[in-house]
């Protein structure tokens, strides 16, 4: 394994969890979309009185921060950001497709939204970090008439960075025979060629530097196999696992490998197809179903604020054990031309009116006559005018802010908002 990770080859890969926080292997990639992840460790500083500097420290239970970015957003990824931050989606056929999907997210207004979690890892072959329970914490979306881009915060658990995880696969295609993994001086018995994740586990186990309860192991019959140093292992200085294949018979030149946690495991690419900035529309009403057009729009700003928060309960547990969901109200900002035409925005103001507010962003054909699409629609009132300068105009800002409109009908939304994406996608996974 090198030590040293070249921005440039660094990449995003994550799956979908069963359960929140229980790791699984990252078999899907994310092309539009770059992240960083950050540990947060409390620490808190003793100090003696009468004493000028500290003389020890106590560490907290941590979480992971960090950021997501997509200098051009994407459909596939913004469906995954919003499976995540606002709630699971309704999937169903895209009207005039044959395999298209519409993912559409509409959270509720008084009661707590489903939503998905994700394991991701993140790095290359020189280096990797991973972290599970990993949630889509706010988000912002600039449209423009350069680029649509997207950006916002992550929360997940304890990162596990380098050596903390490390994977093992088989090459060659082997038939038979076994193989053996070391670690710290020892080494295992012999391992099947297609064992199972609990057979690598017991081997390791057996070995007295490692103990039982103190390796965790996921993966499918025959690998790749994902190693996780826990329990008493958790905190120590990890060393690198080492492998012997020279007893695996059958295929060409058999052997054993082992990496960062990305490495052995052939990831799903989801594909990147980005929102054209020269197909949006802007529309705005008093009416869900009568809303008109607004041909002078400069900029869109759409935002939801934070989701989850982690709960920190009084046990050995090294993270967060729970979230709890915030608000995160949506809102959204229009940049206009000053003109007598956009003065009637202030008027809306002050009057405290009702208004629907969308944007839709039509990208390719996805199958049939379906089309890549997605489209923001939120009750709201104009809460803020700001004054300023764009593109040498003098420019309105008005800020929006999302409003319940009632129960569903043919007339309301049923919520704060709605969210629909057309793609390709078949599910979030």
């Amino acid at each position: 394994m090198a030590q040293a990770t070249p921005a440039t080859l660094e990449r995003l890969q994550l799956a979908l969890e069963s359960t929140d926080g229980t790791a699984v292997q990252p078999t899907n990639r994310l092309l539009g979309m770059t992240v960083t992840l950050e540990p947060d460790i409390p620490v808190v500083e003793v100090e003696e009185d009468g004493s000028k500097a500290a003389v020890d420290t106590i560490i907290g239970k941590e979480e992971t921060g960090g950021t997501y970015n997509g200098k051009a957003a994407g459909f596939n990824e913004l469906a995954y950001v919003l499976s995540s931050l606002l709630c699971s989606p309704v999937v169903s056929a895209a009207s005039g497709g044959v395999t298209a999907k519409q993912h559409e997210f509409l959270p509720s207004q008084s009661d707590p939204d489903a939503y998905k979690t994700f394991t991701a890892g993140l790095g290359s072959s020189a280096h990797a970090s991973r972290v599970s329970g990993l949630t889509f914490n706010d988000l912002k979306i600039e449209l423009t008439r350069q680029a649509i881009s997207l950006s916002g915060k992550l929360l997940a658990r304890k990162l596990l960075d380098g050596l903390r995880v490390q994977n093992v696969w088989i090459t060659g295609s082997p038939t038979g025979g076994t193989f053996t993994l070391s670690y710290g001086g020892q080494t295992s018995a012999g391992i099947a060629y297609n064992a199972a994740a609990a057979a690598v586990k017991s081997a390791l186990e057996a070995l007295t530097t490692v103990g039982a309860g103190n390796v965790n192991v996921l993966g499918p019959l025959g690998g790749p196999w994902s190693i996780e140093l826990a329990g008493t292992l958790a905190n120590t200085t990890a060393t690198a696992i080492t492998a012997n294949g020279a007893t695996l018979t059958g295929g060409t030149s058999p052997g054993v490998s082992v990496g960062y946690c990305l490495d052995g495991i052939t990831p799903t690419r989801i594909a990147f197809v980005p929102l054209p900035p020269k197909a949006i529309s802007v529309k705005m009403g008093t009416a869900l179903n009568n809303m008109a057009a607004l041909s002078n729009v400069l900029s869109v700003s759409l935002q939801v604020g934070s989701r989850r928060q982690g709960i920190y309960y009084l046990n050995a547990s090294e993270s967060y054990d729970d979230t709890v969901e915030l608000h995160g109200k949506p809102t959204a900002q229009i940049v206009v031309p000053k003109s007598g035409s956009t003065d009637a925005y202030l008027n809306n103001l002050r009057a405290g009116d009702l208004l629907y507010f969308e944007v839709t962003v039509t990208g390719p054909t996805a199958d049939g006559t379906a089309t890549y699409s997605f489209q923001w629609t939120m009750p709201c009132s104009v809460s803020k005018q700001s004054r300023g300068d764009t593109d040498n105009l003098k420019t309105y800002a008005y800020d929006l802010v999302s409003l319940y409109d009632g129960p569903a009908s043919s007339t309301a939304l049923g919520g704060f908002l709605r969210v629909r994406i057309n793609s390709m996608l078949q599910a979030v996974a």
